[in-house]
């Protein structure tokens, strides 16, 4: 008979009111059947993916508007967060599954990584929203050149069937770098996340992405972090960096279409960023240069 845990994770990977079945196996060898025909499965109900056009731009509640979400205390840490918006805002969850949706949250995101197993989490709701919020774990005192990982991270399941995950980039003292396949790589599990806690009455998911603050926030080689003795350019940390959402996509593609989804929201985030940045470059020439952290040299030219 299953201990109490064992009943626990047979009921959470299980749940039929879901959508999720279990099959028993004897040895080994049934085993890996059922693995065989599990996949062959899921290879043929997954739908293809295919980008539909809105035909009214949904409402995105980005992290920044929502104070629960939010630590005054990291907001010059950039934070990575993808969404799975819902194209129609009704409401699909009850105001009553919110609270216990929180812990179902809160074990999922340590299931995923999202959450290390020793942070403190914060659960929560109100009548439009549940989320965990996990605690900064930044280290201070670090030295100039070490590479911090720790910040905000958390996920929201709105009524909608809305999801949002997101997390903390690593940086060092001249901030952060990023390039498509850096971020692509970012999004998937954010993206996973935010699909494991979807709501299985939506349909179709509207899926973009956002980077605040991205005043340090450079193109360049992430592995560099740490190395590195100089930063060519500061962005303005007045406009955060976010996709549009114009298009969907049913979520039957998921998570098959993951990677995918991802690799074109990273696209568009750098092509943002690089907008941004030939912006600066025409229109203020401006161009700063760290040597060490004590000391800056900027120059600026009008046109």
């Amino acid at each position: 008979m299953p201990d109490e845990r064992q009943r626990e994770f047979i009921t959470r990977i299980g749940d039929y009111r879901h959508g999720l079945f279990w099959k028993e196996f004897i040895d080994n060898g049934e085993l890996a059947v059922a693995v065989l025909e599990a996949l062959r499965d899921v290879a043929a109900d997954a739908a293809p993916l295919q980008w539909q056009p809105v035909t009214g731009e949904p409402v995105v509640r980005w992290r920044a508007s929502r104070p629960m979400l939010t630590d005054s205390s990291a907001i010059y840490v950039p934070v990575l967060e993808a969404h799975l918006a819902v194209a129609e805002s009704k409401p699909l969850l009850p105001v009553s599954a919110l609270r216990p949706l929180a812990s179902g949250i809160s074990r999922a995101g340590r299931d995923a990584g999202l959450f290390s197993e020793d942070a403190g989490l914060a659960l929560g709701s109100d009548a439009d929203t549940a989320w965990a919020v996990a605690a900064d774990s930044r280290q201070a005192g670090r030295s100039w050149n070490q590479v911090q990982r720790g910040g905000p991270s958390g996920v929201a399941v709105d009524r909608t069937g809305a999801v949002l995950a997101y997390a903390a980039l690593p940086r060092d003292t001249l901030g952060t770098l990023v390039n498509d396949t850096y971020l692509a790589g970012q999004l998937e599990p954010l993206l996973r996340i935010a699909h494991h806690m979807l709501p299985a009455e939506v349909n179709e998911v509207v899926p973009v992405a956002g980077l605040e603050p991205v005043d340090r926030v450079v193109e360049g080689d992430p592995a560099e972090l740490g190395h590195r003795s100089s930063s060519t350019l500061r962005m303005s940390a007045s406009k955060p960096v976010r996709t549009v959402p114009d298009a969907k996509v049913a979520a039957a593609a998921l998570p098959r279409a993951i990677p995918e989804i991802a690799r074109e929201l990273a696209a568009r985030l750098m092509a943002e960023l690089r907008t941004r940045r030939s912006w600066l470059y025409r229109f203020t020439g401006l161009v700063i240069t760290h040597q060490r952290p004590s000391l800056v040299w900027a120059s600026q030219t009008s046109y």
